[in-house]
């Protein structure tokens, strides 16, 4: 069983034992669908020091069960006769949602060669307004058009599989005979074959959309994996309790609601900034003013085209529904437009609502990667480009080895500051 154990008061991971559990759940078809109480499930019942927590026992269905009950929950309960929690699995009755109407890009629609003549057409119709208004009209109209052309487009597919899955069967049935399979078959045959790889592509890459595991991308095609995966996401997506301000959980939809607008609502809000007492940087004065040079520097055409192709296939889309698998599939039509209204962004800068304020990041995110690490003192191992957190966690350990060794006849003292 894989444990995430947790000992004089610090977790700590089996990664072997948990990859032993991720091979069983895979073999099996298996998947956690998450969990609300006690993280940990046993517990030795030993004095502090020596007290070790585990969760040890876990409930996990397969993905067919996680599809016909939407409503599963699972609850740890609190320990009382004996050292492990007990689970309870609850079936709930799942509330009937309005079908969305949100529309978004599918990537196994551009491997469809009508869909480009679609967003061509939709692109070359003429807009009124700013550079970033006409790049949503075009970006609305085209996925629009997208949409309604794939309307049962992916039950169809599941359909064209079992067919051809039927009939290629069959051919090879007929192959294996005496007499074997006329030369027209055989290429009958062959056809089929490719279609029918070229159909679990498509479907592979829907359920792959739905998945959203990065590691996989450039590993082993897996569609069982994806089913999976899928599923085990969607209870994910909900929010089944938090802990109120006085300690108490809660369950209520309301309550939870308005417990996550007021964090937001407090988290953002506007903060005095006192302008006195800052360090002196007039040390970084020549890396100032070649970052400043760099950073002012021309937006070209290259940058945005960088900016697009680095963003990752199908992540988060925008309200808008256009992910950057869009603009990455089309850029031979959406070039032109996406380039004018970028530019026009940092020509004004001023941005609209409906403006894919993605790409801006990027290209700024771009222009300092060069820069920031530079400016960022060593101290500050995560989150800058070729340093690891792990490099701290080395540095306390030894810290902690020269307290153990040191004959100085002073003690040593170490501090531990944790900041948000």
């Amino acid at each position: 069983m894989a444990k995430e154990e947790k000992k004089g008061g610090r977790p700590f991971h089996f990664s072997a034992a948990a990859s032993e559990m991720g091979d069983f759940m895979m073999a099996n078809e298996l998947v956690d669908p998450g969990f609300s109480g006690p993280a940990f499930t046993w517990t030795n019942n030993k004095d502090v020091r020596s007290q070790i927590y585990s969760r040890m026992d876990r409930f996990l269905v397969s993905s067919s069960i996680l599809d016909s009950f939407q409503g599963l929950s699972v609850r740890h309960l609190t320990r009382l006769a004996s050292d492990h929690c007990p689970i309870l699995c609850s079936l709930r009755e799942e509330v009937r949602r309005t079908p969305s109407r949100w529309m978004k890009f599918e990537d196994y629609w551009a491997s469809y060669p009508v869909v480009w003549k679609l967003v061509l057409d939709k692109w070359k119709l003429p807009d009124l307004g700013s550079e970033v208004a006409k790049l949503h009209k075009k970006c609305q109209r085209s996925l629009r058009d997208l949409f309604f052309w794939s309307k049962n487009k992916f039950k169809e597919l599941n359909q064209l599989k079992e067919m051809l899955d039927k009939e290629i069967h069959t051919l090879q049935d007929y192959e294996c005979s005496p007499a074997g399979l006329p030369e027209t078959q055989n290429e009958s045959l062959r056809y089929k074959v490719q279609l029918l790889n070229s159909t679990l592509t498509r479907i592979m890459t829907w359920w792959g959309q739905r998945a959203k595991v990065r590691w996989i991308e450039e590993g082993d095609d897996n569609s069982r994996f994806f089913h999976s995966m899928a599923s085990a996401r969607r209870p994910s997506n909900r929010i089944v309790q938090l802990r109120l301000s006085d300690g108490q959980l809660t369950s209520e939809h309301d309550k939870i609601v308005e417990m996550v607008q007021g964090f937001f609502e407090q988290k953002w809000k506007g903060n005095s900034i006192e302008e006195l007492g800052w360090p002196n940087l007039g040390s970084h004065s020549a890396i100032l003013a070649q970052a400043t040079a760099q950073l002012d520097r021309e937006v070209t055409g290259e940058d945005i085209w960088q900016a697009v192709g680095s963003l990752g296939q199908n992540r988060a889309p925008d309200r808008d529904g256009i992910t950057a698998s869009f603009f990455k599939y089309f850029w031979d039509i959406v070039e032109e437009q996406v380039s004018l209204a970028c530019l026009d962004f940092f020509r004004t800068g001023i941005m609209e609502p409906s403006w894919k304020d993605t790409i801006v990041a990027k290209i700024l995110v771009n222009r300092m990667n060069g820069i920031l690490p530079r400016l960022i003192s060593e101290e500050q191992a995560a989150l800058v480009p070729g340093r690891s957190i792990s490099h701290h966690c080395l540095l306390g350990q030894e810290i902690m080895n020269k307290f153990k060794v040191s004959k100085a006849g002073a003690g040593w003292f170490a501090m531990k500051a944790d900041m948000e």
